[in-house]
């Protein structure tokens, strides 16, 4: 096709796609004029969506009740369920029976109070009690969840409060428990509010990171530069102070490049603020232990950005921190480097998460309330094999190689186009450089001036005063001395008033004198006074000027940032696609290898099954041939015997015969004597008789030996088939023996195979389990699976709690308390009643209390009783103040503390319907393990652990409640207790 013909044919396609695009944009209008548009998908449901989207993917099956009870319980409220939520759960047999719970949990007391504690550890990393009290933070947390508040609102209070507002004071943690460094500030504002940690680009860009910039880092820092902690009096609370000046300025110590930067979120444009002059940038100026208030504050500036502005960074970082919260994994590990080298491992999941939270109005409740309801987050930690052939996951791998190359060429060509507008940016930067120290100087010479104005204003009101002071002195010893003549002239002889009055003459005369010299030290401060002011009003004009010449410069730095901002975003979207496509590769090949592992020992376990059924039939033939060649050897012995005896009946026939053919010979040779000797006595009787007997002998012997010749013959045949019958039968023999030896050959080759085989299996089996862990491990990250995480010291020690019993007894104590108040409150009342008008029973309504109140103000005195509990177990299972809050490790002092701690051992004496006094009530020790894994374990036996329980308990019947205590300490500190799975 032509090149004329094709762009022809773009032409037709793109006006056919308009008038289609036109039709159906009027088929919508007018479906939306006469229909309501759809109600949107609830967040839950587009989560699950989208992780079930993941290539490759095969999800874990829903978990059971017993997890799932246990699971939402820890991650809504901080603690594990009662067992009589435990049983009440896992016998409701409606469908909704989730959601319900979901909601319920949500909507208690508790839920606030764990969010709280929560919010606490993730913003403050366990800090608290230098200025602010961990416990205030939370109340003032909880205060602001119970009052509606906004997680965006929390963070716009929590970085712009100052300390000086009662009310929101503990607000002003942040900043108090970090002494208002502005170093630590700004990475504690990165990590924390935008999940990027820039401490490595404070000299530098970021060595490791392409992402982090040095410029990144001072544009945040410019907003907490001029904080400092305001402490003059250590025995009054420490405040925020804030001053007007300073600037965030930058060196690299690689590169040597240098600039200034203007207050700036991360990805976002530089703002610019007005160049104030001194005596115009304060509303509180400085002086000693007199906290100043500039004119313009940053850190307030910092506080109206995050209530007002959208920013995604901020959104994203929470977003991926409160899921992980709800999985134990973010979808960015960790959860402080968001970058492009680290994206998320669901991107389009993170995005839906951030702008549905954003959506909420920046609502924690309702956001978690969504991912709990999720499928994914009700998910089996079991994860099954990839879905797709490995043959599919290669091709797949194949483009994934192929989209990661383009997209890191052409993060190459924007990294060019970014360091071009860099140069632009600093060229630009030094040529505002002179004018930037013409403003110092500037700002320099009027606060000279305004100083030298102040220092003369002063000095005019000092001589005004002065002067003031000696006409009104001059005044006063006029009216005086008047007074003094008058009583002079009417007590003439008293000397001591003519002597006071002549002292007034004087001590006027004298303070007449000096009024000319203070109207001439006023005449002069004036004259200073109007020159300085002159002097500053031109210092203030020469300011102007210089401001007016900088601004233009300094926007045309904020205009070629911006821009290089943008090229550098873009880079990073490019870098971070390239990234994706490697950590698919990398998700792909893990699928490819846990998949090959199931492949390569499904082969050797059919291979087994051949071998074995090959082994089977070899072993049946061989027993086969055994037995004939034990049957053939007994024929061959029995042809042998025969053989041996027609040979031996052979011979004697033959000896016999041999006789026999002797005799006849005699006989033959009588009668031939018997003939001759008739001839010569042919008349002889006897000799006739002799010869007849003679014949009849010889023809009986030959009779004979013709039988014994035949039978001889008979027998000979018969020997020599016997030999013949023997030789077969050895042959056959032979040939058996020999089928059998290469049988056993076969046997012993296939056991061989059979071994290596089995060898094989074994490897191949932890070759499987060394897949299956780290495919456990990718699947978790996609999301596949839900991973087994350890639980928070919080959610261990309220675990502890309500495992015990002990949460249930405190709460015991607290409502008799409640109730005993309310009573004498009551009766307080009715007296009151009866004394003033007798209607005791409107006294009594005045003090009835609502149920759910008395509940709520009882949940709240167990918590406020159990806290030191809390404490001393977060203590020992809790990671260092500043460190990372979601490490599990183990240490000798919990081994201590679990083995030896009071606290424990506490809880479990039995007493008061504890865990220990339930279980040694129970009747059968089949029932003592039912409850004792419904209240630790929060499920139901199975037969072999009950079994194993009633066997100990059995041994042990002499001492059955010590061992019902041991057997509950050792659930309480087993790994299935100290795991949320």
């Amino acid at each position: 096709m032509s090149h004329l013909s094709h762009r022809c044919v773009s032409s037709f396609s793109k006006t056919l796609l308009l008038v289609f695009g036109v039709c159906l944009s009027a088929n919508l209008l007018t479906a939306n004029a006469t229909e309501p548009a759809p109600d949107p998908l609830p967040l839950h449901v587009l989560i699950d969506s989208s992780v079930e989207s993941v290539s490759g993917a095969q999800v874990a099956p829903p978990v059971d009740d017993a997890t799932f009870v246990r699971r939402v319980h820890l991650d809504l409220i901080g603690r594990i369920p009662t067992v009589d939520e435990t049983r009440d759960f896992l016998a409701d047999s409606n469908p909704d029976k989730r959601d319900r719970l979901v909601n319920d949990l949500v909507n208690r007391t508790e839920f606030v109070k764990n969010l709280a504690a929560r919010l606490d550890i993730m913003l403050m990393e366990r800090r608290g009690g230098k200025h602010v009290s961990t416990l205030d933070f939370r109340a003032y947390l909880e205060q602001s969840i119970s009052a509606g508040k906004s997680y965006r609102e929390i963070v716009s209070e929590v970085l712009g409060a100052d300390g000086t507002d009662e009310k929101v004071r503990p607000a002003s943690a942040f900043f108090l428990e970090r002494d208002v460094d502005p170093t630590l500030l700004t990475r504690e504002i990165g990590r924390v509010f935008f999940g990027v940690d820039l401490q490595c680009a404070q000299c530098h860009d970021h060595p490791n990171i392409d992402d982090y910039y040095q410029e990144d880092y001072y544009g945040l820092q410019a907003f907490v530069i001029r904080a400092k902690l305001f402490q003059p009096d250590k025995k009054k609370p420490a405040l925020i102070a804030e001053s007007a000046e300073g600037e965030a300025s930058f060196r690299s110590v690689f590169t040597d490049r240098q600039g200034n930067s203007g207050p700036r979120l991360l990805n976002s444009e530089e703002l610019g603020e007005v160049i104030l002059k001194p005596g115009e940038n304060y509303q509180i100026e400085p002086a000693k232990n007199v906290r100043p208030v500039p004119v313009q504050s940053r850190i307030e500036l910092l506080s109206e950005l995050v209530s007002t502005r959208s920013m995604p960074m901020f959104d994203r970082n929470i977003a991926n921190r409160l899921w992980k919260e709800m999985f134990g994994i973010g979808l960015v590990e960790p959860v402080d480097l968001h970058h492009s080298g680290n994206p998320p491992t669901n991107p389009e999941l993170l995005e839906l998460l951030a702008e549905q939270f954003a959506a909420m109005d920046h609502d924690i409740g309702s956001f978690i309330r969504e991912i709990a309801l999720s499928q994914t987050y009700q998910r089996s930690h079991s994860v099954g094999l990839p879905g797709e052939s490995v043959d599919t996951l290669k091709d797949q791998i194949s483009e994934l190689e192929s989209t990661a190359k383009q997209e890191k060429k052409r993060s190459y060509e924007v990294d060019k186009e970014v360091d071009q507008k860099l140069e632009d940016v600093d060229v630009a930067d030094e040529a505002a450089r002179p004018l930037r120290k013409n403003v110092a100087d500037a700002k320099s010479a009027v606060a000279t001036a305004r100083s030298k104005f102040l220092e003369a204003e002063t000095k005019l009101k000092q001589q005004q005063v002065l002067f003031e002071k000696t006409t009104a002195e001059v005044k006063a010893l006029r009216e005086a001395l008047e007074k003094a003549q008058q009583a002079s002239e009417l007590l003439k002889e008293n000397s001591a008033i003519t002597d006071a009055t002549a002292t007034f003459a004087t001590t006027l005369t004298q303070t007449e004198e000096k009024i000319p010299a203070i109207e001439g030290a006023v005449q002069t401060a004036q004259s200073e006074l109007t020159q300085t002011k002159e002097n500053l009003e031109t210092a203030r004009s020469k300011a102007d000027e210089a401001i007016a010449a900088l601004t233009p410069a300094e926007e045309k730095i904020r205009t070629h940032r911006a821009e290089a901002v943008r090229l550098r975003q873009l880079a990073s979207d490019h870098r971070q696609r390239s990234e994706l496509a490697r950590q698919q590769i990398d998700w792909l090949e893990q699928a490819i290898q846990v998949r090959s592992a199931y492949e390569s020992l499904a082969s050797t376990n059919s291979r087994i099954k051949e071998i074995e059924a090959q082994l089977a039939q070899t072993q049946s033939e061989l027993d086969a041939k055994s037995k004939e060649s034990e049957s053939t050897q007994k024929q061959l012995i029995a042809l042998a015997s025969r053989k041996e005896q027609l040979n031996e009946e052979c011979v004697l026939l033959r000896e016999k015969l041999v006789e026999a053919q002797r005799v006849e010979q005699q006989v033959s040779e009588s009668l031939a004597q018997v003939g001759l000797a008739a001839q010569f006595d042919s008349l002889s009787s006897d000799l006739d008789s002799a010869r007849l007997t003679l014949n009849e002998s010889q023809s009986l012997l030959q009779r004979s030996n013709e039988s014994l010749a035949k039978k001889l013959k008979i027998l000979e045949q018969a020997e020599r088939q016997a030999v013949h019958s023997e030789e077969d039968c050895r042959k056959t023999l032979n040939s058996l023996d020999s089928q059998i030896d290469e049988m056993k050959n076969s046997i012993t080759s296939l056991q061989a195979d059979l071994e290596l085989q089995r060898q094989k299996v074994s490897e191949q089996t932890e070759e499987l389990a060394r897949s299956k862990q780290t495919w456990s491990a990718v699947a978790g990250k996609q999301l596949l699976a839900v991973r087994t995480t350890p639980l928070s010291a919080e959610q261990l020690a309220w675990s502890f709690l309500t495992a015990t019993g002990h949460r249930f007894r405190q709460s015991a104590i607290e409502a008799a308390r409640i109730d005993e108040e309310l009573r004498k409150a009551k009766e307080a009342k009715s007296k009151a009643g009866d004394e003033k008008s007798g209607d005791s029973e409107e006294g009594m309504k005045e003090v009835q209390i609502d149920p759910q109140v008395r509940q709520k103000k009882i949940e709240q005195a167990t918590q406020a009783a159990l806290t030191k509990d809390v404490a001393t177990i977060a203590k020992f299972f809790a990671s260092e103040a500043g460190q990372s809050q979601y490490d599990f490790f183990a240490t000798p002092d919990q081994a201590l503390f679990l083995s030896n701690g009071n606290e424990l051992r506490h809880w479990l004496t039995p007493g008061n319907g504890n865990l220990t006094d339930r279980l040694n009530r129970s009747k059968t020790s089949e029932e003592i393990a039912t409850e004792l894994y419904l209240s630790v374990f929060c499920r139901p036996p199975t037969s072999e652990e009950q079994q194993a329980v009633v066997e100990y308990i059995q041994d042990r019947a002499e001492d059955r409640p010590s061992a019902v205590q041991e057997l509950a300490w050792a659930f309480l500190t087993s790994a299935e207790f100290r795991f949320r799975y």
